[in-house]
């Protein structure tokens, strides 16, 4: 992408979201879910107003969602059941946005969270099932995505493996400059988490360079 190519973003996330609420409740009942983030975008953005002159070939649609559904939801015995639900309402919301004329798409899975500074102490039990957990998650959305592609014409749509990243610099922290792999730092920089759940500013550019390079944003 040459340097003077204007990029219009939008983000419609919202902090702690969850997929759907009434599947996996967020933390403060404000938090608006993917349901309500996909409602909002049909209220605002779906008409193409003239601050928004989005266009199906010229449009990428990012989805990266699923580590509060995980993190809130790994423990319960309900999850082979709970996971699959929580997906199912995933890409009913992408179908939503298909219909709403999205061709283009990006799925970020969920990191390691396992990882974490914050779930470093829990107990073997803990930090197996949690693992398991979100490969359950990941793997869903390898498979429903080859699904959606197949069953929508002109859809193009990938499941991104940011998981992968995550564990390749936490294994490798000197390497991206933190004295190791625990280590949390409110500058972002410091250390590779911003704080003991939040990845700093290495995990993020290592995920916007990823989706840059998959998607062909740098061309």
């Amino acid at each position: 992408m040459s340097s003077n190519t204007q990029l219009l973003s939008y983000n419609l996330a919202s902090g702690g979201a969850t997929t759907d609420a009434n599947l996996v409740t967020p933390f403060a009942p404000t938090v608006l879910s993917f349901v309500d983030q996909v409602n909002l975008f049909n209220a605002t953005l779906a008409s193409k107003p003239s601050y928004a002159p989005w266009t199906a070939a010229d449009t990428l649609f990012g989805v990266w969602i699923g580590v509060n559904d995980v993190g809130n939801a790994w423990y319960k015995a309900e999850w082979p059941t709970l996971s699959v639900q929580i997906i199912d309402q995933y890409f009913n919301q992408v179908q939503r946005l298909y219909n709403l004329g999205a061709r283009k798409f990006v799925f970020l899975n969920v990191p390691p969270i396992n990882r974490a500074p914050s779930n470093l102490g829990s107990d073997e039990w803990s930090q197996t099932t949690l693992k398991a957990a979100i490969q359950t998650y990941n793997n869903l959305i390898v498979a429903r995505t080859a699904l959606f592609n197949a069953a929508n014409a002109g859809a193009q749509a990938q499941a991104i493996d940011i998981f992968t990243k995550f564990d390749l610099v936490l294994d490798n922290p000197t390497v991206y400059g933190a004295a190791n792999s625990s280590c949390w730092n409110a500058d972002g920089k410091t250390c590779l988490w911003w704080n003991d759940y939040h990845p700093g500013l290495v995990l993020q550019n290592g995920v916007a360079d990823d989706v840059a390079v998959l998607t062909g944003l740098y061309l």
